[in-house]
Order: structure tokens, then sequence, then C-alpha cells
């Protein structure tokens, strides 16, 4: 049971941490409903490989890009693993309406544009 608490709280700890614009990045990179995590692979690296961004000094500062990959780097393996599977799920439930919608119904939540 505590590896399904532990597993809630990473999910949890993401809701309201990335605005559309930032999940809408992060679909784009795999444009399928096949996200499986391997190697350790994150989703850091899969925003950073589908941008062309082989080092930080290639991402201008204060852009959405930056905030993103700087979000996504602080993440730790439960959330990146959390993040992999809402990211699949979503893409799975694309067609059942908005971004925003489709994550509520997957109990997520995205975080207000200019906040």
């Amino acid at each position: 049971m505590k590896t399904k608490k532990i597993a809630s709280q990473a999910k949890q700890s993401l809701n309201g941490l990335f605005t559309e614009a930032e999940f809408i990045v992060m679909l784009n990179t795999t444009c399928s409903s096949n996200w499986g995590s391997s190697g350790g692979t994150s989703v850091a690296t899969l925003v950073a490989d589908d941008n062309g961004i082989d080092s930080w000094s290639d991402v201008p500062e204060g852009s959405m890009l930056h905030g993103l990959l700087q979000k996504l780097v602080e993440l730790d393996s439960l959330q990146n693993a959390a993040l992999f599977d809402l990211c699949a799920r979503a893409w799975r439930n694309l067609n059942k309406g908005s971004l925003g919608e489709v994550l509520e119904g997957l109990g997520s939540s995205l975080k207000a544009e200019g906040k």
C-alpha cells in the first residue's frame, strides 16, 4: 500500500505545475500514447531532444522552453514516472475534450496561464 501512496503523492505534486502551452510542448515530443520510460529517460530529455537543445546555452533565458525545462529537470524520479504516465493517458483521451478537461478527468490540473 505504501507504493500506491507514494505514486499518488508524486502525481498530486504535478497538479498545477505546468501550463497548457508547456503540456502541449511535452505531448508533442512523442505524438502518441506510447510513453514508455526506458533506461532512465526523463521527460526533460525528450523535450530537449525534440527542440534541438544540447545545453542550457541553447535555451534563451526567460523563454517558455527555459521555464519548462527548469521545471522538468527538478522533478524526482517518481514525479518523472508519474508525468510519463500522465502524458500517455492524456494522449489516449485527447478525443474526449480539451486538454484541461482530459487532465481533470485523470485527476490532474493545469497551471493557470500567467501565474
